[in-house]
Parts: C-alpha cells; structure tokens; sequence
C-alpha cells in the first residue's frame, strides 16, 4: 500500500539526501575517513538504486502499472545486486565536496513530464514489444541503475540535491521529473530499452507513428491525468491525505479538432497551432516555420524548428548512441497531424540553433531541433 510505498522511498531517499549537503573538509585519520565512507555506502547500498527509480517512474506509470513495477524493482534488487551501484554511488556522495554555487537544473511541468513517460510506457504495451511488461519495467529499473552514475556525472555542475530531498518530492508531488534533467534521463533509458525490442528501422518508424498518433489524440481531445494509488482502509488520515494529494496530476487540455486541408499555406498554420500548443503547455521554450516550398504532384515541403524541447538532452544523447532511435514527440505528433490531411510524411532531423543560419554572423548555439521535412498527397495516409 501507499504506507509501505513511502517507507520503500525513504528507505533509499534519507541517507543520501544527507550525503549531498554541502560542508567543509575536515582533517581526519585515513582510517577514520575510510570507517565512514564504508559506513555511508553501506547505508546507500540498497537506498540509492531504489530510490532513484521509485520515485518519478511511480508517478508516471499508468493505473495498474504500478503494483507490477514495484515487483520488478524488488526482483532487480534481490537478483542483480543492485548494491555495488549504490555502494559507488554512497561512496561518491561521501567523497564530493562543493566548492562553488551549483546552477539550477531547468524545470518542466509535471503534467507534460507525465504525459511523455506514459504515452510512450502505453505505446510499449499496445504495440506488444515485450512479452509482458514486467519484463520491460526490469530492463527500464536495470538501465536506470547502470546509467545513474552517468547521469549524475554529466550534470554534477548543477544543483541535483531535489532528487533527495524526501521533504521538496512530498510538497511537488512529482517524483522529482519535473526537473528536466532527470526527465530526459528517464525518457532516455525508456527509448534504450525499446530499442533493445524494436530493432528494424521501419518498426522503428512505425512505433515512433504510434506514439505520436496518442499524443496528437491526446491534444485534440484532452486528457485528465490520474494516478492509481488507492487509499488504505488501515491508513491513517494524515496518510490518505498524502495519497489523494498524489491521486489527481492534473489536465492535458484540450485543442480541439483542426480542420483538414491540403493546402499548404493552412496546413502550417495549423502547424504553428499544434507547436504554439505545445509551447504553452512547457514542451518548447519557442518555435519557427519556414514558408512551403512546392513539390511534384501536389507535394510541398518545408522547415521547422523547436528550440529547448524538454528531452533536448533525451535527444542528443540518443541520436550518438542508440542508432538515431530518440523519441522525437513534436515530430511524430506532426505526422498524425499530415496523415488525417491526407499527406504522407518524411523528415529528417538534427541538432541546431536555429531556422535559418547566417554566413554573416557566428552560428548560434545549437539548442534546438531542425525538420526538413517532404509531405506527398496519400489517401490512405490516415488509414
């Protein structure tokens, strides 16, 4: 129940949060110093490669998913030794010291962080790529626990200590993925272990479609976002109070349905629309849609850009080292969006600072995502 879920979080959460405070070096005999980096570890052994899943993917999972997760995240503790991990990770934490004023790690809504994780945690199991979804929900706690290190590695110049802090994730109720660094080290650890399942390129495409068709439903419609946790008949009221702060996430809103034309100069306009949607809803920081440029056979073709999309990093990380397999939401929405005007799409993508870029003046840092992209009439496109 919810009670022994938050003792399972603070099990792991506690002793690190202590760990990342940060204080002065003091003078101490190497054996003293190795007694307490021993103890410390110890006490994070177990903590620090629980907690990390526990707490954002519990939120993010969608009604009954939960249960079976926990399961997988006892199976992976109990048989793969999850401690030498938290050891290292307990280890490091007792070790660091700061020295300078860490940045803010950027922040997303929590209801965008959650739709992302669970349209594409639904999309695994409709398309059917495990066996069964415990067997998914083992990899993605695996990954998770390999990749933690790296994680905290490449963002140590940022202020991570949220991820611990037992009283901040109580009063966000958000698991800590509203921090967008943490977010992208989810949804990239999601797409890695999908990866791992759908290997050909066209499945590949295909999967990403199915997604991006959810999503773009999703918007049309709306959506209101609810966790499974259920009040325990033997909980306390202060307890039931903490799980009905957790039960409602909040509303995806709804767009409404956009008219279907083929003619380009609309259909970017509604493409603006689907962009400035998202933008509102904290997915981009802006956006820019070059003119149509007319193709063959009714065809035309054309350039976007989404400047901070809120897995940049997801993004970056995927297309180096998981054979360009990245998530590319606002893309695959898109798609949806040309299938029911009747278009066939294709795009390609890269890592860019803008639209357009001048041989005049510097080139601007890349922190965005340049689409070229080709649209042909298909009527079977939305089939």
């Amino acid at each position: 129940g919810w009670c022994s879920f938050k003792l399972f979080v603070w099990a792991g959460v506690a002793p690190v949060a202590a760990m990342f405070r940060p204080r002065r070096p003091r003078r101490r005999d190497s054996q003293r110093r190795c007694l307490h980096v021993v103890a410390v570890a110890c006490v994070c052994a177990v903590g620090t490669a629980v907690s990390v899943v526990g707490i954002s993917a519990w939120t993010a999972l969608p009604t009954g998913g939960r249960r079976s997760f926990a399961a997988g995240l006892i199976t992976t503790v109990a048989g793969t030794s999850p401690g030498l991990a938290g050891w290292a990770g307990g280890a490091a934490c007792a070790e660091e010291v700061v020295y300078r004023t860490k940045k803010q790690a950027p922040r997303i809504p929590k209801v965008l962080a959650v739709m992302l994780l669970r349209t594409t945690y639904e999309s695994v199991e409709d398309w059917g790529a495990y066996s069964d979804m415990a067997s998914y929900q083992k990899y993605f706690a695996l990954q998770i626990r390999d990749g933690y290190q790296s994680f905290r590695d490449r963002f140590r110049n940022y202020d991570l200590t949220m991820l611990y802090n037992t009283t901040f994730l109580e009063a966000s109720a958000d698991g800590g993925i509203s921090n967008r660094f943490y977010f992208s080290f989810l949804n990239d650890a999601q797409w890695r272990v999908i990866g791992r399942a759908v290997k050909s390129e066209q499945d590949r495409d295909r999967f990403g479609r199915v997604v991006g068709d959810r999503l773009y439903r999703a918007i049309i419609k709306g959506k209101e976002l609810k966790s499974d946790v259920e009040e325990d008949a033997n909980a306390t009221e202060e307890e039931k109070e903490v799980a009905r702060k957790y039960q409602r996430i909040g509303i995806w809103p709804a767009l409404g349905k956009l008219p279907k034309t083929d003619k380009p100069d609309e259909v970017l306009r509604n493409v603006g629309r689907i962009l400035g949607y998202l933008k509102e809803q904290g997915y981009c920081e802006s956006f820019e849609i070059s003119l149509p440029e007319a193709l063959p056979k009714g065809g035309f073709r054309f350039r976007s850009f989404v400047r901070e999309p809120a897995n940049l990093e997801t993004t970056r990380s995927l297309m180096r080292s998981n054979d360009n397999f990245a998530p590319r939401y606002d893309q695959r929405i898109l798609q949806a969006f040309f299938a029911d005007c009747g278009f066939g799409s294709s795009f390609s993508d890269s890592i860019a600072g803008g639209l357009q870029v001048s041989e005049v003046t510097p080139a601007p840092m890349p922190n965005g995502i340049l689409s070229e992209w080709s649209l042909v009439p298909d009527p079977e496109a939305g089939l």
